[in-house]
């Protein structure tokens, strides 16, 4: 009793949240990996570049054989390739080259690069635009 006199409790802390008490604080990953061929085909000539193909070896080596017998792609020509087609790919490549990152990203190594990367790759973010165009196109 003292002590709510000397500290009293957050009036939030009154208030019945059930919902936002029982989320599970683990963190949700993605770690599903799609069928790559299909993923390669949606990026066109795109899916042809060294880039695309060293980061698909990686993904399907770390996925069929374990992570530690994948070996790692050439991170800053990925990097340099992620920041030249997302702003000059065509809207329909662009997911699939989203979603190769996201799967190279399930990787600690290529997790802790990015990570540690300055100054050499901008954070990814699409503009209202492309949301935009995508909303129009469907």
């Amino acid at each position: 009793m003292a002590i709510n006199a000397a500290y009293p409790p957050h009036p939030h802390t009154n208030l019945r949240l059930p919902v936002t008490l029982g989320t599970p604080m683990t963190a949700i990953t993605y770690s599903r990996v799609p069928p790559l061929e299909k993923v390669i085909a949606k990026m066109g000539d795109t899916g042809k570049r060294d880039e695309v193909v060293a980061i698909r070896t990686f993904i399907a080596d770390r996925q069929n054989k374990g992570a530690i017998e994948a070996t790692l792609p050439d991170l800053p020509k990925w990097s340099a390739f992620l920041q030249q087609s997302l702003t000059s790919s065509a809207l329909d490549s662009v997911f699939p080259i989203v979603d190769l990152f996201r799967l190279a990203l399930m990787d600690p190594r290529v997790c802790g690069f990015y990570a540690e990367e300055k100054g050499k790759f901008i954070i990814i973010f699409f503009p209202l635009s492309l949301f935009l165009s995508t909303i129009e196109s469907n």
